[in-house]
């Protein structure tokens, strides 16, 4: 995991931003429960030598791991509760891209339903996979873009970054700090 933080010279806040690396075959629950923790563990304030086991943990930082490990487990519980609509549930079980696009039409996808789906995919034996890749464009002043930006698709979906079945044969990806990230699933 990577973490990059960008301050605001006149304001002085601090934004902190967390980026996965690429990976590959992961479950979906663990791998952003996983990421969930490690991100409460550094914004709580554990040492950087405690979080790569150069130094012994102190009691403070072993509590803020319980904490944040629960506070995982509370939100996967309402992420199971969340609804996801039928069409999503549906693109698993076919790979014909213009079934896929009328199973899509006039769907939402919220980051609540976003992570039910991601949930559902890992209980139907799903797992994901990212990769990206950095491009420049010739002639294109990198210093001018802006830091994130986000990708509508299509079908008029907001990507940031999304996650549909690798079936539909058409990369979904989320543009930011000049990356594409592709991210696909795979049922194992």
């Amino acid at each position: 995991m990577i973490q990059r933080e960008i301050i605001n010279k006149k304001t002085g806040e601090k934004l902190i931003m967390f980026e996965d690396g690429d990976f590959e075959y992961e479950k979906p629950v663990k791998h952003y429960g996983d990421g969930f923790i490690v991100k409460q563990m550094v914004l709580r304030g554990i040492p950087n030598e405690e979080l790569n086991g150069e130094k012994e943990p102190t009691e403070k930082s072993r509590q803020i791991f319980i904490e944040a490990t629960i506070h995982w487990q509370e939100m996967l519980q309402k992420f199971k509760a969340v609804e996801v609509p039928i069409g999503f549930i549906k693109l698993f079980g076919t790979n014909k891209k213009a079934e896929q696009e009328n199973l899509l039409k006039g769907q939402i996808l919220t980051p609540d339903i976003l992570m039910g789906l991601l949930i559902k995919a890992d209980e139907l034996g799903y797992t994901i996979s990212q990769y990206s890749s950095e491009f420049s464009q010739k002639g294109f002043d990198l210093s001018k873009m802006p830091i994130a930006y986000f990708y509508f698709d299509k079908l008029g979906f907001t990507h940031s970054p999304v996650y549909i079945p690798s079936s539909l044969k058409m990369p979904v990806f989320y543009i930011g700090m000049y990356y594409i990230v592709f991210t696909v699933f795979t049922n194992i």
